[in-house]
């Protein structure tokens, strides 16, 4: 076809398809320039050459080349954003950073407030934070960003990090909570309303705050165990009982009672304490004797259920944990408890009419306190 019509633009068109996919990188560029003799269009030159560009930097690796490609672009549009995007990024890769700033800054002054230039202020951004230590310059390249489009994710965790290492706390939030609300990433927007909870608990000390982004991230991921025991601790402080134990479910369920012995054991207890205070004292016992069954020397554990057991008059039961409860903590209770159990096992004695077993527990107690009115 080109040898009947030369300037047949579909026929070159269509070689310079077959070329690309055949990967014929130095005939493909005889084409374009071949393609731009042809071509009356300025845009259209400008877009020929920003190609003829891009196959001397990636494919062929010849940056010289690149640029002067690049130069002849802007020789017709000398404000191509794309064309000093192309330069910004040549000249970020042979370490030439103002040249590259120049670049940058020379495509966001074209674009103005257009979302375009928001990748040139953001890259700007970069190489003063990163190459030239330009924390201010850099801040007001990111802000500049955030101007044109105040929900770009990047400019705002730049932001984020820049505010922590200078501790300002007020803009670190401002900028970590819009990061959160904005992003569609479930995992990273969990993990940045749990920062945001981490935040307000310790360093602000506000808790309620610290709850409503525990509640956040859970929102998100209902799983995600490092917010699932913060928040739990934070309900049963406020008495939240009934939200306290979905918290402490939730927990017990993301553990291994193979490798998480102690923690599930406390769980239990807890949640022994709470079914108590919502009136269930079925579910209490329930939970006592599996934070028992899973570490029989756990002090509180063992009082819930002792106090439990009682309650559903199972005195043999109730009789064994109070012995376990000086066997291993005799040590660490006072005279005053020690004589409170040595009484208890005496009137559990009683109980089940073994009345000698019960004087002598009487006695040991008497021993102690020869005054324990009961």
């Amino acid at each position: 076809v080109l040898e009947l019509d030369s300037t047949c633009i579909k026929a070159i068109i269509n070689i310079e398809r077959l070329l690309r996919q055949l990967e014929e990188w130095n005939k493909l560029i005889e084409v374009l320039q071949k393609h731009i003799g042809f071509t009356k269009e300025p845009e259209e030159i400008v877009a020929l050459y920003l190609q003829i560009g891009e196959i001397y930097y990636k494919d062929l690796s010849r940056v010289d080349k690149a640029e002067e490609v690049y130069n002849a672009a802007r020789d017709f549009d000398p404000n191509n954003p794309d064309a000093l995007l192309a330069l910004s990024q040549l000249y970020e890769r042979s370490g030439n950073w103002f040249s590259a700033i120049e670049m940058l800054q020379r495509g966001a002054d074209v674009l103005g407030m257009e979302p375009r230039a928001v990748k040139l202020l953001y890259r700007m951004a970069k190489i003063n934070e990163e190459m030239l230590l330009d924390t201010h310059t850099a801040k007001q390249c990111y802000e500049r960003a955030l101007e044109i489009e105040d929900t770009h994710l990047a400019s705002l965790a730049a932001l984020r990090e820049i505010a922590r290492s200078e501790k300002e706390w007020d803009r670190y939030i401002e900028y970590l909570i819009a990061e959160a609300e904005n992003s569609t990433d479930e995992e990273e927007q969990t993990e940045l309303y749990f920062e945001a909870a981490e935040f307000f608990r310790e360093t602000r000390q506000d808790t309620e705050q610290a709850a409503l982004f525990y509640e956040k991230a859970l929102d998100v991921t209902p799983e995600y165990l490092p917010a699932v025991n913060p928040l739990a601790e934070l309900c049963f402080r406020n008495e939240q009982w009934e939200r306290a134990s979905e918290l402490y479910l939730a927990a017990v369920a993301g553990l291994d009672p193979g490798k998480d012995t102690r923690e599930l054991a406390q769980k239990h207890y807890r949640l022994g304490y709470l079914s108590e205070k919502q009136g269930d004292g079925d579910a209490a016992l329930n939970h006592y004797q599996q934070a028992f069954d899973l570490d029989p020397t756990y002090l509180p554990a063992l009082e819930g259920l002792a106090q439990a057991l009682l309650s559903a008059e199972a005195w043999v039961e109730a009789q064994k944990v109070f012995q376990t409860m000086l066997i291993h903590h005799r040590d660490s209770l006072t005279e005053a408890e020690i004589v409170d159990i040595q009484w208890q096992l005496g009137d559990l004695a009683l109980k089940q009419d073994a009345t000698d077993r019960a004087i002598k527990q009487f006695e040991k107690a008497l021993e102690i306190d020869a005054d324990h009115p009961a």
